[in-house]
């Protein structure tokens, strides 16, 4: 009778075991579940430490084609009368020292460079990213400066189809550089309609000395503003833009 009684408490007493374990478990399991898969998912940042919700997205339309370009908080835009057939859009930085150029149009580039001039590259990056949704060639983002005619050095910022803007190098005659920023050239059928405009898209310095002609004295001016954090998002800014 006794041993029988012991047997019972026993098997009351793995049981009760058996259970605490069981609610163990589910309570570990619980808080993990709170804990680690229950979170919030935080927003990624994107490159250059901007998120989607730190964005704003300019958008015109040219013919059939809608044209579009993600750029800060803070940062402005402006355009031509939409009504042009040039559609001109610049997006500058709070202070207006750093000025991106999306310029489409119906016209051609033409003139002659002379590669007998003696004016060469003086400094010379390609990335290695690429824009392939803008036009049907890749894009490359480009920054070059070359020497002047008169002294001092231009700078040219943007981005360029595959190429020779794209395969040059410091020593270079400076018209391998030329059309750094012409992301595509205009084609014309043969009746005379516009099947592809003229992109051009580039950085500008308004502020600098000579910031019309594109010029400055010392290389080490543009190179100084490379290191900023608006110029990184500039560069940002162009990489965004697309075809829709």
């Amino acid at each position: 009778m006794k041993r029988q009684h012991f047997k019972e408490a026993g098997g009351a007493h793995v049981f009760l075991i058996i259970l605490v374990v069981v609610l163990l478990i589910g309570l570990l399991g619980y808080m993990f579940y709170q804990n680690f898969m229950n979170k919030p998912v935080a927003e990624q940042p994107k490159a250059g430490g901007q998120t989607s919700s730190s964005l704003l997205t300019t958008r015109f339309a040219y013919g059939d084609a809608t044209y579009a370009l993600d750029y800060p908080k803070g940062w402005s835009e402006a355009a031509l009368d939409p009504g042009s057939d040039v559609k001109d859009m610049t997006i500058s930085n709070p202070d207006r020292s750093i000025e991106v150029m999306f310029n489409v149009s119906p016209g051609g580039l033409g003139g002659m460079c002379d590669t007998t001039d003696g004016l060469k590259v003086r400094y010379y990056h390609v990335s290695d990213w690429k824009n392939t949704k803008l036009t049907s060639q890749s894009l490359r983002f480009v920054e070059a400066m070359t020497d002047y005619p008169e002294g001092g050095y231009k700078y040219v910022i943007g981005l360029s189809p595959e190429g020779a803007e794209t395969h040059s190098s410091e020593g270079d005659s400076h018209c391998t550089v030329g059309y750094v920023g012409v992301a595509s050239r205009v084609a014309v059928s043969p009746s005379g309609e516009v099947e592809k405009p003229t992109i051009i898209a580039r950085i500008l310095f308004p502020k600098l000395p000579d910031a019309a002609d594109a010029r400055v004295k010392s290389m080490d001016i543009v190179k100084d503003i490379m290191k900023t954090d608006d110029y990184k998002a500039a560069v940002k800014i162009l990489e965004s833009a697309r075809k829709e």
